[in-house]
């Protein structure tokens, strides 16, 4: 019997992190992280309680998949680092994702994308139909709300509390992770250089 494709997508980059174990497509598992920081020991230790939970072992494992931000510049460090460890002590492939694009990829969306980046920054992007147009850039959290309201907007759950009164605008919730292992799923050659925004002040 083949083996299922089994992939750990990890996202340490935007507020807390989210972890998703997705088995043939379909997710068996997920971790959202509640904290604004997240730690390098902290986050092999929620993948060791998901894999724990699934009933998985890191054996049958066959790609990783992480996230290059943007978000926080030492959570991406992080995701990176730790999907590099896991990579080279389990001899599986690597990918990296945009988070905002996987996101958008996810709903197929048009409009603005945005994720926190903590001290009322975040990072935005453009896209059409799923596919970007032009680069990330940084924005506070106040120029998004007041956005062009034909402009939709798609945002990570953390900036719920400052978006949920603007007309046109989807909660993509925490999990970003699962996101990333339908993005790269869909685009498996899909390889992004890390994304590191400063925040505006």
């Amino acid at each position: 019997m083949e083996k299922p494709k089994m992939i750990l997508a990890i996202e340490a980059a935007v507020s807390g992190g989210s972890l998703s174990l997705v088995a043939n497509g379909t997710e068996i598992a997920n971790w959202t992280g509640e904290a604004d920081g997240l730690r390098a020991e902290n986050l092999i230790i929620e993948i060791e309680r998901l894999l724990d939970f699934a009933g998985v072992a890191k054996t049958d494992i066959n790609q990783l998949v992480v996230s290059a931000g943007p978000g926080s510049f030492t959570g991406i460090r992080i995701g990176m680092a730790t999907g590099l460890g896991l990579k080279d002590a389990l001899r599986i492939s690597m990918v990296s994702v945009s988070a905002l694009e996987a996101m958008a990829f996810s709903n197929n969306h048009t409009g603005i994308v945005a994720v926190p980046m903590g001290r009322g920054g975040a990072a935005a992007q453009r896209f059409v139909n799923g596919q970007a147009e032009g680069s990330p850039f940084s924005i506070t959290t106040d120029e998004i709300y007041r956005l062009d309201p034909g402009d939709d907007l798609l945002n990570h759950g953390k900036l719920a509390l400052v978006t949920d009164k603007r007309s046109g605008t989807t909660n993509f919730g925490k999990n970003v992770a699962f996101a990333l292992a339908k993005l790269a799923s869909a685009k498996p050659e899909t390889l992004h250089e890390p994304i590191f925004l400063s925040k505006t002040t």
